[in-house]
């Protein structure tokens, strides 16, 4: 068994795809606005499904090594939730309430 990826809430899973691929430089895979698919260079995909009774997807979380881009941090589609600089962790939500974590270099 093996994982296949990583599931986000969203309401419209073609505009989180349009973000989440040029903030962070992943290729879209599949794009619609009933699921869409992105996938990095390194072979991890994210998955964004809305809430529906075909689908349960619950506001999830992804991880990153290294300091937000600055696309991330300009976008108005991430607030920052709490920031442990002290702690080398920072935390977002994105407009669906998923939870953005960055462990700091």
């Amino acid at each position: 068994m093996e994982i296949y990826g990583i599931n986000l809430l969203s309401l419209s899973p073609s505009l989180s795809a349009d973000i989440y691929s040029t903030i962070f430089g992943m290729r879209i895979i599949e794009k619609s606005e009933k699921h869409s698919e992105i996938q990095s260079n390194s072979g991890i995909k994210i998955l964004f499904s809305p809430d529906d009774k075909n689908c349960w997807v619950s506001p999830g979380s992804i991880t990153f090594r290294g300091n937000p881009p600055e696309k991330f941090i300009q976008s108005e589609f991430f607030k920052v939730e709490q920031t442990f600089p002290h702690k080398k962790y920072l935390s977002y939500l994105d407009k669906y309430d998923n939870r953005i974590w960055f462990l700091l270099n």
